[in-house]
């Protein structure tokens, strides 16, 4: 009798390990795993979160978003068809833009060196990792003008993009409020502007 339930046991625990290890793994050996998910509707949304998490003295003069979808004091759409603008007023390279089917912004009102942050939602199919390089490649290329912004934030949330560049202490509260808010969220660029 115990040797019959000795072998029951067993191969329950067979058939449990084997259930368990239905993970694929990439010739590679790097396992596959999905993109993480945002709570996030949407680029402004995701943004929106990240503000509401301000207390009322870290909150600096802010706008975001740009012409119709300009809001005052949050973060706001940006129409990614403005191929120009997110490359002069975000940093995104226009040869990326293709790449992105939703962004947002928040810029400090009075000086977009002292905080600009941008949030992109990539397409399907992009390689974040290049997508990253040639985004923190263009911004720290940029010619700076009416200030020059200390540190380069990047960090990506699921499918999403987040970007930051200006005064140091204004980006470091910045990523610190984006890790509160999204657990997931994966520092890929923090380092000065050079």
């Amino acid at each position: 009798m115990k040797k019959i339930l000795a072998l029951i046991l067993a191969g329950a625990m067979l058939f449990a390990f084997a259930a368990c290890g239905g993970n694929e793994t990439p010739d590679n050996g790097e396992s596959k795993e999905p993109a993480a998910q945002v709570d996030a509707a949407d680029a402004a949304d995701l943004l929106t979160k990240v503000w509401a998490t301000y207390g009322e003295d870290e909150k600096f003069f802010a706008m975001g978003g740009y012409n119709e979808t300009m809001v005052d004091g949050a973060p706001g759409k940006f129409d990614v068809t403005l191929v120009e603008d997110l490359d002069a007023m975000l940093g995104l390279p226009q040869a990326n833009a293709a790449q992105i089917d939703d962004a947002a912004s928040i810029i400090h009102a009075m000086n977009a060196n002292t905080f600009t942050g941008a949030c992109y939602h990539l397409a399907a199919d992009v390689d974040a990792a290049a997508f990253v390089d040639a985004l923190k490649a263009n911004i720290q290329a940029r010619q700076w003008m009416c200030g020059f912004p200390e540190k380069l934030l990047i960090v990506k949330v699921g499918d999403y993009v987040i970007s930051a560049f200006g005064n140091g202490e204004i980006v470091d509260n910045f990523s610190a409020k984006i890790a509160a808010v999204y657990n997931v969220a994966e520092v890929v660029v923090d380092e000065p502007i050079a």
